[in-house]
């Protein structure tokens, strides 16, 4: 959500999503996704080409347009929200219009909710009425429409048909109850902006280099443009970047401002100088995100949000927790914890969900960076001008290979098929015999697996000619494109077959993990499953003349194999924005 003052009006400007928007009415229940959710993001993104491969030849259609974006806007009398985003696809047949929203699932299309989910049909009743708007249709049909990822023809489509006035008033009841919602939000933002405005540099004088450097970080926070600022210890760069950050916020200029660190003690200076700030009359609520495994309140369920007390029915606790939040300046684990516990949410979850709502996020750099844990609520759909602060920034070159690199470990498939054979599937029932079967594929898959990144690692301590252990995955590699030692095997092309093997034991696990969603010992199986899904992102859509697959000993001893970036500079520079204003500021940016 964008929210932009204007100096020469009352009028203030807001900006949602179409998605933000229909979320912000219709989502409900708990932090787990359905069953038949959960869809990878690459996995999607095929589902969705692939209908649309259908419509391109469906007789029906006459003219067919993909990922439409639209725009609209509603007034009141002290508000402009506008409202954007990109629609799935609409075409035109002799039956007139049709807005299609296409959304990916997985397993059985029985498991689908028989009338769609609610916030799905906001969300294209919003894009429905846009549509209209822009053609100048009275009427049209929508369809919502539910594509598997896993078989072609497993399509379940949904049908309504709705009239100009009958969208409009829909849309303009989720804009206006969106307004009223933000309403002490905007009260606020607006007395922060006159404070911070009004404050002064918290201490008496400046040190040698401070003013130079804030006048080059306004100088960026203008552009929003891109900043390295080598500086020496002891000139205060936290607050020379803090301080005019935060003014460039009061003016417009930045929406939001990240103070990303490497280390716990980097973390305390940034704190420390918004305490000075405060103390010096500036109004700055700031959120310190810290590892979910840090915050857990249930470590033994790891993340099992369909079992977990504080994910389930996690959005209906959420309005009254937020609102506790939002009279603290200062937010991290000590003020964070005894409100999650209180309202039993998930304090990882409820640090995020109030992040929206912060003026600056405190984190670890791989928050806005790794395409794990990146926030997407942020950078996905960017409407927000961004201030950007990184701290040390030496440290991020390393830290971004690590981002981009994927691992597994051979000792993981060992665990794994060590706990599928043990699995204990109680007395039988009906259909019993189908669930030995599923656990008995699953534990062939992963010793399979294993036993063929096994026979590599035993042909290397062997010092067997030529890496024949990779030859046997993918007969196409050839003795000059690797690197080997006796525990060391390094590639630049990835085995054809590996990632179409690992993509079937993926499956195989998610359907297990459907299966037995209250298995007490399946945390290896978790761990194992959440590594597959990165190491198969990595493969399918990063892997290339930057990467080597890799096949080696950890200083543990341990075999792994690795998808290894050897340079992210690319990808980084694609991680962000021409709406981000980037500092990047050390004291060890030389050579520059």
């Amino acid at each position: 959500m964008v929210m932009n003052p204007e100096d020469d009006s009352r009028t203030l400007n807001l900006t949602v999503s179409i998605r933000g928007l229909a979320e912000s009415q219709y989502r409900t229940g708990g932090l787990a996704a359905p069953f038949y959710g959960g869809v990878e993001g690459l996995a999607g993104i095929r589902t969705h080409q692939r209908y649309f491969d259908a419509l391109r030849v469906d007789q029906r259609v006459s003219e067919l347009y993909t990922e439409s974006s639209f725009s609209g806007m509603y007034r009141t009398e002290d508000t402009s929200l506008t409202v954007k985003g990109r629609a799935d696809a609409w075409f035109l047949s002799q039956n007139g219009l049709t807005l299609v929203e296409v959304k990916s699932f997985r397993g059985a299309a029985s498991r689908l909710p028989a009338k769609g989910e609610d916030v799905h049909w906001a969300q294209a009743k919003l894009y429905a009425y846009l549509l209209l708007l822009q053609t100048g249709a009275a009427s049209l049909t929508i369809e919502l429409t539910y594509v598997s990822t896993e078989v072609d023809d497993d399509i379940v489509i949904l049908r309504e048909t709705e009239t100009l006035a009958s969208l409009e008033a829909f849309f303009n009841r989720l804009c206006l109850s969106f307004i009223e919602s933000t309403r002490s939000l905007r009260r606020y933002i607006a007395a922060r902006n006159e404070a911070n405005r009004a404050a002064s540099f918290p201490y008496d004088g400046l040190r040698d280099g401070q003013k130079l450097l804030m006048r080059r970080v306004m100088d960026t926070m203008l552009a929003e443009g891109s900043l390295l600022a080598s500086a020496p210890t002891g000139i205060g760069k936290t607050i020379a970047t803090l301080y005019p950050a935060l003014k460039a916020q009061a003016n417009g200029i930045v929406d939001r401002i990240f103070y990303l660190t490497h280390t716990t003690a980097t973390r305390i200076v940034a704190e420390t100088a918004l305490a000075d700030l405060r103390a010096a009359g500036f109004l700055v609520r700031a959120v310190t995100l810290y590892a979910k495994e840090s915050l857990c309140l249930e470590p033994d369920l790891y993340c099992d949000q369909r079992r977990c007390p504080y994910a389930l029915d996690y959005y209906e606790r959420l309005p009254e927790a937020l609102s506790e939040l939002y009279r603290l300046q200062v937010i991290n684990p000590e003020s964070l914890l005894p409100i999650a516990k209180k309202h039993r949410l998930c304090p990882f979850e409820l640090s995020l969900d109030v992040s929206s709502w912060c003026d600056v996020i405190i984190c670890d750099y791989n928050y806005v960076y790794d395409p794990r844990v990146r926030l997407q609520r942020f950078f996905a759909d960017v409407g927000e001008t961004y201030a950007i602060l990184v701290d040390e920034a030496h440290n991020l070159p390393s830290r971004a290979r690590e981002m981009y690199s994927a691992r597994l470990e051979l000792d993981q498939l060992t665990d794994v098929y060590t706990l599928l054979l043990n699995k204990e599937l109680g007395p039988p029932t009906e259909g019993s015999d189908d669930l030995k079967a599923m656990v008995r594929r699953a534990a062939e898959e992963t010793i399979s697996l294993h036993n063929e990144l096994a026979a590599v690692a035993s042909s290397l301590s062997e010092n067997e000619e030529g890496p024949k252990g990779f030859a046997r995955i993918d007969a196409s590699i050839q003795a000059h494109e690797t690197v080997m030692t006796e525990t060391f095997l390094a590639a630049k092309r990835l085995p054809a077959h590996l990632i179409g093997k690992l993509s079937r034991l993926y499956r195989t696990y998610a359907l297990l993990l459907e299966t037995f969603n209250e298995w007490d010992g399946k945390l290896p199986l978790l761990h194992l499953w959440f590594d597959l899904a990165f190491f198969i992102r990595v493969g399918q859509t990063l892997f290339d003349y930057t990467y080597l697959i890799t096949l080696g000993k950890t200083r543990s001893g341990r075999w792994q194999l690795s998808l290894q970036c050897l340079d992210a500079s690319d990808r980084m520079a694609k991680s962000v924005s021409s709406q981000m204003a980037r500092v990047y500021f050390s004291a060890t940016l030389t050579p520059m």
